[in-house]
This record gives C-alpha cells, structure tokens and sequence, in this order.
C-alpha cells in the first residue's frame, strides 16, 4: 500500500496515528512494527476512541494503544515516536501552530510526519472538498515547514494518480528549533 510504505516501518518502530478515526490503518500500522513496536492510535471524538478500543481487542492488536488527545495536541511524552502519521486530518486542525508544535514535539530527533489529506484545486476538486478543506497542499505544506519541518518528499506523478483526490507528504523533523 502507497500510503503504509511512505511511513517507512519497521520492526521495533513507534507510530503515532493522529486523528485515527475508526482505526483503518492500526492493523497494518501494528504488522510493520511488530511486537516490539507500538502503535499510538489517537482520536478527539469519544466514539472513535470507544470502537477503536473494540476494535483493538477483538482483532488482538497487542501493541496497538488507544487514547484520547485533545484537539491541539497529541498528549504523548516529548520524543517519544519515530513517526507521527496524519490522514485527512490535517484540514481539521483548528489550531495548526500549536498542533504542529505539539507532532514536532512527539517525534524524536529526525522522526517524520506523514501527511495525506485531501488537495482543495479549484476547477478540479470535488464540490465537497472545495466547501470541506480550509486550503490546498501548497499552504498546508508552508505551514508544516513553517513549525521546523523539511520536506523529505512531496507527492509524486504516480501517487498523485492512485490518490485521485488527494496529497501525501513527508516531512522531517528540522535540527535546531
């Protein structure tokens, strides 16, 4: 999978899936790193947090932990993860400044931030992204670089084709900020 393989996992690894939702990506995420890996899937929304935490048990993901964060930050320990992933997540952040602070935080030196989110084109996104996305990639990258982040990779012809409608981006946690 394009989006698994831009995270670039392996065993023994630390990921932080911020905004999780209902969990699509922790069974994969929990392969990758093995067991001595972890898994941190955080949500805002109780609900999420609820099924997920279901989801964890029946589908025996050990390594997988779920928490509830709130809104502007991860809520986990400083350097404490390898990769913070975020898939259409991104264009909700209320407060991007202090959430970007709080993933550049979360991540120990040289860890990377994986974004995909939805790409907002005019005459080309769908009407639902063009009323739902605050912004296109272009921004969201400048303020991800912006909070002490340089890009790694942007989206490339191929992935920009499997995507369809949306962008994916690695950045790297910057020296020295």
């Amino acid at each position: 999978m394009l989006i698994a393989a831009a995270c670039r996992l392996a065993p023994g690894m630390r990921i932080a899936d911020v905004g999780a939702g209902t969990g699509l990506f922790e069974p994969l995420f929990s392969t990758l790193v093995g067991p001595a890996g972890r898994v941190e899937a955080l949500d805002i929304s109780p609900e999420f947090v609820a099924h997920m935490k279901r989801r964890v048990v029946l589908e025996a993901l050990a390594n997988v932990d779920v928490v509830q964060c709130p809104d502007d930050a991860t809520g986990l320990p400083p350097a404490s993860v390898d990769v913070v992933f975020v898939c259409d997540v991104y264009h909700h952040f209320e407060h991007p400044e202090k959430n970007l602070a709080s993933l550049r935080a979360t991540l120990k030196p040289d860890g990377r931030l994986v974004v995909v989110d939805f790409d907002r084109v005019e005459g080309k996104s769908s009407d639902f992204v063009l009323h739902h996305v605050r912004a296109g990639a272009g921004q969201f990258t400048q303020e991800i670089l912006a909070a002490g982040f340089a890009l790694e990779r942007g989206e490339n012809a191929e992935e920009a084709a499997a995507l369809k409608e949306s962008w994916l981006a690695v950045f790297v946690k910057s020296a020295g900020r």
